[in-house]
């Protein structure tokens, strides 16, 4: 049971950051007027996510059912199944071992992240601020003097970087869309990463659990398929010749 937990539980992780890796690749650069399609790449990438994290539990839940009428039949004709084959048993508490597994790193980065925060100055980002690029053509276009005093500007608004605020917002780039609405407001955007732990957690225990009923619907369609093929052998069947009458002797 602990075993299928965790195993399902690291796999859905390692999914997560996979995911959170495409995020980081493709959508940190799309900011201002490019938001929208940030938007909308973001939710497909989470909605992949969501899915293959989704079957991956139904495809554990089904194969532990599979295993549970395996050990009944075992058992039913005298014998005691090998250890080994009862761990691969379906169990509703492996899906919370699976919860636990993948929610907990994603936990305590955010948790150790509120917990340092008061000891940084938030950083605020203004949605209406020019882009870097435009900052950069702004600065070309400057004077000596210009420059000089920009330079001083930049130097004196300076923050110490919270490294453990830059940890948690990698580790939360399956949601970066949300990043930029959440702009003015760095505290509420660090207690949504505790809300983000949970809800990326879900999808493989909710398959896991959805076990019974996905093994019910695969019998019921291999039934029915055996039923279309004992058909199709019936209406395709030669019908029989009478036999001639033997010939007497």
């Amino acid at each position: 049971m602990i075993k299928q937990g965790l195993k399902l539980g690291a796999g859905a992780l390692v999914t997560y950051f996979i995911s959170a890796v495409l995020c980081m690749t493709l959508l940190v650069e799309m900011s201002g007027k490019w938001y929208a399609l940030q938007v909308i790449l973001n939710l497909v990438f989470f909605g992949l996510m969501a899915l293959l994290m989704f079957q991956s539990g139904g495809n554990a839940g089904e194969k532990a059912c599979t295993v549970t009428a395996t050990v009944e039949r075992i058992r039913q004709g005298g014998r005691e199944p090998d250890h080994k084959v009862l761990e691969g048993r379906f169990d509703k508490r492996v899906a919370l071992i699976a919860f636990l597994t993948c929610a907990l790193p994603l936990l305590i980065v955010a948790g150790v992240n509120l917990a340092v925060e008061p000891y940084y100055p938030p950083v605020l980002v203004d949605p209406n601020a020019p882009t870097v690029e435009e900052i950069a053509q702004q600065y070309i276009e400057m004077n000596d003097e210009e420059r000089a005093a920009f330079d001083a500007r930049i130097a004196g608004e300076q923050t110490p970087t919270n490294w453990v605020n830059v940890v948690a917002r990698v580790a939360n780039m399956p949601y970066i869309s949300v990043f930029s609405p959440m702009g003015m407001n760095p505290h509420g955007l660090n207690l949504l990463f505790l809300l983000f732990a949970v809800v990326s957690a879900l999808p493989a225990p909710i398959g896991y659990l959805c076990g019974p009923a996905l093994r019910k619907r695969k019998l019921i369609s291999i039934e029915k398929g055996k039923k279309r093929k004992m058909k199709k052998l019936k209406v395709h069947q030669k019908p029989r010749q009478p036999q001639p009458p033997k010939m007497e002797v």
